[in-house]
Parts: C-alpha cells; structure tokens; sequence
C-alpha cells in the first residue's frame, strides 16, 4: 500500500497502483500465486501540491522493494514454514 498526501485523482491513483504492481513483481518470485495476496493499493489523502506521476511512481517503487525485502528477511517461519533466515542459517 502506498499512502501519500499528494494530490491524486481516481485514473492517477489507480495508474500508480498499476505501476507498483511491478516492483512487487521485482522482489516477488512466483508472483500472484495462489498463496498470497499480492496487490498495490494507493491511496491519496489530499491536501499537498500535486506531484508528478511518474514521480511518485518512482519513489513508491523504492518504499514498495524496501518493505518487501524487509519483511522478507525480517519474517520468522514459526517453525511451520521456514523462513529466509531459517534457511540462510542467520536465526
């Protein structure tokens, strides 16, 4: 999900939604398989200057990549299914 204050109509948040769609794609291996919910969801609350599209676009993709990779090697499998760092050895 990427939240901003950016000024954002309905077809920008719904384009940059499509966007980060692949980033998620750049971290994720299988992608939308049937044991996940990989989705992009965007969400403008208004009120700062408008930004560019692309731009904004850009700067998700780096938090998007960021939190995945994050949460990846963070996650702890409890034991049920191993997790990265169950098998990188690094627990």
């Amino acid at each position: 999900m990427l939240a901003t204050n950016a000024l954002l109509d309905k077809r920008e948040a719904i384009k940059i939604a499509q966007m980060l769609q692949s980033s998620l794609a750049k971290v994720i291996s299988p992608i939308h398989s049937t044991f996940d919910g990989d989705v992009a969801i965007v969400l403008s609350v208004g009120g700062a200057k408008r930004i560019g599209m692309n731009t904004l676009a850009m700067m998700g993709e780096s938090a998007v990549i960021r939190a995945v990779t994050n949460a990846v090697t963070k996650a702890d499998g409890r034991t049920f299914v191993p997790s990265y760092s169950d098998m990188r050895g690094t627990r």
